[in-house]
């Protein structure tokens, strides 16, 4: 059983932090930080009060603005803030009396509160507050000379690199750095303004006993000390912040649990291990926690697949035989070990049905560490990864967990349960020297084909002792009881799924790209040559025959997000969809259709379809499916602009023309460049074709300006957008919406079975980097929502919901 503490006691071991000695009076920072990032507070049970101020530089043109959100351990926003523009337009001048706003925060127990400061650079910020702590997250940037200050941090273990520079005229002076001591190590001899100058701290130089700092006499100084990025301004303030490297995920769970019941619960443990060592797990329930119960199960010791975590604890959680029809109790799970706490996980039982069984009301809002899981209860019993389905309406799943790399089995659902069918013996029989998978979990891609005689495909990456990477082909001819592999040269890949209407009887055709040129611009991109092979089956053997050559200026591939189609096969014909690298300015990416003949093993001439922007860029990657009369659909794409949409005017014919170029979209992003009604920013394709002849297209869409998110402000959306047979396409529908605003990815695949449901995976990834660095794996809160009625409702999956068995 898992022993334990006080109540009062939880959220210091949540955010551990060393004792502080009191404090008189408020902290107090001027308005002289230009650098936007995140102040840490350690608090006292009761009221905290922060008063956050600005002052308009009005360097640049363009409205200054700070926005400040205070969240919890969690990264909860518990308040927020946004402070206008002064009023000043233009460069120079502006008011320059300080604009403020004061906070007043209840806190339930001591901790650590994190407040985020965003900025657009052009203006500096100060605060006050009555917190025991204070210490600073951003660049060491102070911009405002009629101030001095000290600027305090821990230094680094052995030798390490100090920058330091006057950003104006007035910040020209000699700044000291002095050591735990008091000890002068070095002047920095800021005369020329905005110049670095650069200084090395030998391994052993100075006392590290304590803070080291810099005196600074005008403040009007940048320092950079590589990824040391916490400072303060007071020794008396600074405490220790929790390691990054130590953390338990994830870190809020709920259970939604019947009377009497109980579920299993599993936690990542991550931390170095000489940190780790042995740990002890404690609850902490909340004072109300009146049907909490937990038990150790069992603790799983690294390696563990699937995940780079150091333990992997599983827990037991149950709501006893008194318990009552919505009765919630919460606490904290707890794991220290002799030094301290480690890390901890909020933990949410809540007595009676999950509401994952109702249709959804969109879009799904996450929150920080407040996913799918927390607002619905979604746990599935099934591996929530992209799901492809057999000619005769079976759901397979190759399997994943956290870790990019990693991936060992197809999981076929077989009537109420999931079978586990494992391939590694395969590339161990085909590699007995050894092997390692690249990238497995889906960030090349998880696809899953199969053939008209219940054969079954799927394609890894590998590495091997002679440093050469190659692509796997795995297929089984019995049901995936048995696997075997075969070889394809190139470095990336694509392999015929179904998406629709696209008829397979023999093995799925697939293409390789093989790196011809390095392109001498390109960031995303290079010349690659692009074959197709057209695979045969001969009983229980496999025939990849020569591949055929389709260009020399393929791109590449993007295939960890949306898993565009770039095949599409029906009578005998390939259609195969690239985007092409050049060297000329262009509008965009040029995107190209050609047809292989499979009876002559001829490529048709190349069919422009249009320009996808910006130029020479993978995300740019097309899509190709079929409808029901082998009407051709082309979707172009984009990395931040809108798609283009073209169709064949001949089933099954690339030759005979096809229809003018439309945009998908042409709305949802408003900025001083758009109508009203905004404009399209559309990133990474995926397409399907339903059974009433809907094409479906779902991808990450920036949205600004045009509903209450963020505040109007700039996020990434995963919509969805469907074009009804005959009909223009309809308008974007946001499926989920971020917890932060700014940049996500959501490596998300949407495919479809065989009797036209929709079925789309996702796991999201932020680009706030406070946030994205409590994950140290990229896949988690993985999900799948699923439509039963052509896109019209959405609910998270269950595993009654997948075809392949009873229900």
């Amino acid at each position: 059983m898992i022993s334990c503490w006080t109540p009062r006691v939880s959220l210091i071991f949540l955010c551990a932090a060393v004792a502080l000695t009191s404090l008189q009076g408020a902290l107090k920072i001027p308005p002289m930080i230009r650098a936007g990032g995140t102040v840490y507070l350690k608090v006292e049970k009761g009221e905290t009060k922060l008063t956050v101020y600005k002052r308009d530089l009005n360097i640049y043109p363009g409205a200054d603005t700070v926005k400040v959100t205070v969240r919890d351990p969690l990264m909860r926003a518990m308040d927020h803030v946004t402070l206008p523009d002064d009023g000043t337009v233009g460069r120079g001048g502006g008011d320059k009396s300080l604009q403020r706003h004061t906070f007043r925060i209840q806190v339930d127990s001591p901790g650590v509160l994190a407040v985020s400061i965003a900025t657009n650079g052009d203006l500096v910020w100060g605060l006050e507050t009555d917190a025991k702590g204070l210490v600073i997250h951003s660049g060491m940037m102070l911009n405002a000379p009629t101030f001095h200050a000290k600027v305090y941090f821990a230094p680094p273990k052995g030798e390490f690199n100090v920058e330091a520079q006057a950003i104006h005229i007035p910040g020209a002076q000699s700044m000291p750095m002095l050591d735990a001591k008091g000890r002068q190590i070095h002047a920095f001899e800021l005369k020329t303004p905005g110049k670095f100058v650069p200084f090395t701290v030998g391994e052993n130089v100075g006392d590290r006993s304590g803070l080291w700092q810099f005196v600074v006499a005008k403040a009007d100084v940048k320092m950079k000390m590589g990824k040391l990025r916490h400072w303060t301004l007071d020794p008396a303030w600074w405490f220790e912040l929790p390691d990054d490297s130590a953390t338990m995920l994830p870190k809020h769970v709920v259970r939604y649990l019947s009377t009497g019941s109980q579920s299993t619960v599993k936690l990542r443990l991550y931390a170095p291990e000489p940190k780790t060592g042995d740990f002890r797990l404690r609850l902490v329930p909340d004072r109300d926690a009146t049907v909490l119960r937990a038990s150790v199960a069992r603790i799983i010791p690294a390696p563990i697949p699937g995940t780079t975590a150091v333990r992997v604890v599983e827990v037991n959680v149950s709501a006893p035989p008194n318990a009552k029809e919505g009765d919630v109790s919460s606490g904290w799970i707890c794991a220290e070990n002799d030094k301290g706490a480690v890390a901890a996980v909020r933990l949410e039982v809540r007595v009676g049905k999950s509401p994952v069984s109702q249709s959804l009301k969109l879009p799904i809002e996450n929150a920080p560490h407040a996913h799918e899981n927390v607002t619905y209860g979604y746990a599935p019993d099934y591996v929530p990864n992209e799901v492809y389905f057999s000619p005769d309406n079976r759901a397979f799943i190759r399997n994943r967990w956290t870790n990019r790399e990693w991936t060992s089995a197809v999981m076929i659902r077989q009537g109420s349960v999931w079978e586990e069918h494992p391939f590694l013996d395969a590339l161990d029989r085909a590699f007995p020297e050894g092997w390692r998978i690249i990238r497995g979990a889906g960030f090349v891609n998880c696809k899953i084909a199969f053939d008209g005689q219940g054969g079954i495909y799927t394609v890894l990456r590998t590495g091997h002792s002679d440093k050469i990477r190659r692509v796997l082909l795995l297929y089984s001819f019995d049901n995936a009881r048995t696997w075997q592999t075969t070889t394809l040269e190139g470095s990336a890949y694509d392999i015929e799924n179904f998406s629709g209407h696209n008829a397979l009887s023999q093995p799925p055709p697939l293409l390789v790209h093989r790196l011809r040129a390095k392109h001498a611009t390109a960031r995303w991109g290079a010349y690659y040559n692009l074959f197709l092979y057209l695979p045969k089956r001969h009983g229980g053997a496999l025939e990849l025959g020569d591949p055929i050559k389709i260009t020399d200026d393929c791109l590449g591939s993007c295939q960890h997000s949306g898993g565009p189609p770039s095949l599409a096969t029906r009578d005998g014909k390939t259609h195969i969809v690239w985007a092409q690298a050049v060297e000329t300015d262009v509008p965009g990416v040029p995107t190209y259709i050609t047809t292989v003949d499979h009876a002559t093993r001829s490529v048709s001439p190349h069919v422009f379809i249009g320009h996808a922007p910006p130029i020479n860029d993978v995300h740019n990657v097309p899509a190709v499916c079929f409808d029901s009369n082998g009407i051709l659909h082309v979707v172009t794409g984009a990395h931040g602009a809108n798609f283009m949409y073209r169709h064949s005017l001949q089933p099954n014919d690339t030759q005979s023309g096809f229809s003018p170029a439309v945009k998908t979209l042409d709305a949802g992003y408003v900025d001083t460049k758009s109508d009203a009604d905004g404009r399209g920013r559309q990133t990474y394709c995926s397409l399907v074709c339903d059974d009433q002849d809907t094409l479906h297209i779902a991808f990450r869409q920036w949205r600004q300006g045009v509903d209450d998110y963020f505040g109007g402000s700039n996020y990434a959306a995963l919509s969805i957008q469907s074009k009804p047979n005959g009909q223009p396409w309809g308008p974007a529908r946001p499926m989920v919406t971020p917890p932060l605003s700014g940049y996500s990815i959501y490596y998300h695949k949407l495919t479809i079975d065989r009797t036209g449901e929709l079925w789309l995976s996702y796991s999201l990834y932020s680009g706030t980097k406070s946030y994205q660095n409590q994950f140290p794996e990229p896949y988690n809160n993985n999900a799948i929502i699923v439509s039963k009625d052509h896109g019209a409702t959405w609910k998270l999956a269950e595993t009654r919901d997948f075809p392949g068995g009873g229900k």
